[in-house]
């Protein structure tokens, strides 16, 4: 029980990251897993009829959109892309890969805590009350300003084309995997 009232920000830090690395580690593997029961080709050539650009990674589908975006570079230049969705099977179904961006919020609280507290390794969980004003000042405006770079202008990733939907690719991909019945790409196998 000790442990836990010693407990630090370091231990929960490692803690965390552990658990991430062995959840992406179990995640690949099932999913390779999974694939390997349906015909992964058949179903890439069959989204490629509707996205000629998609391919096949060793544990999803890379969906990539047919109509350019438009972006601005740091230096202010004008950009295009393509807007790809990674897929994969799960329980017999296409799925969205989920998305991680939002754990680097975490990093800029963390480095202002370490930068203007104290280290880490000896900060207690239980002790962060006591973290100065200044320093949860710093924590929270580095969220908010986090927060900010995310949010895009107006301007920012429309089509190239005017009379495109902004969510028009996301609408698209999804309506496609519910159309997909994976039981036609199963392989037979003989048990």
């Amino acid at each position: 029980m000790s442990f836990f009232k010693n407990i630090t920000v370091f231990h929960c830090i490692t803690l965390f990251f552990s658990v991430f690395i062995f959840y992406a580690l179990f995640n690949v593997y099932f999913k390779v897993q999974e694939h390997k029961k349906y015909d992964m080709e058949r179903i890439l050539s069959d989204i490629k009829k509707k996205y000629p650009k998609s391919e096949l990674t060793f544990q999803n589908i890379i969906i990539e959109a047919n109509h350019p975006k438009k972006t601005y570079s740091e230096n202010g230049a004008l950009e295009y892309y393509y807007e790809k969705k990674y897929v994969y099977i799960k329980d017999n179904q296409l799925q969205k890969e989920a998305n991680y961006i939002w754990m680097l919020f975490a990093f800029p609280p963390l480095l202002f805590l370490t930068i203007f507290h104290q280290n880490p390794r000896t900060l207690k969980v239980k002790d962060l009350h006591q973290v100065s004003l200044h320093t949860w000042s710093w924590i929270i405006g580095s969220i908010f300003i986090t927060m900010i770079m995310f949010i895009s202008p107006l301007s920012e990733n429309r089509y190239v084309s005017p009379y495109r939907d902004v969510n028009e690719f996301n609408r698209e991909t999804t309506i496609l995997l519910g159309e997909l019945n994976l039981d036609n790409y199963k392989i037979q196998t003989n048990d």
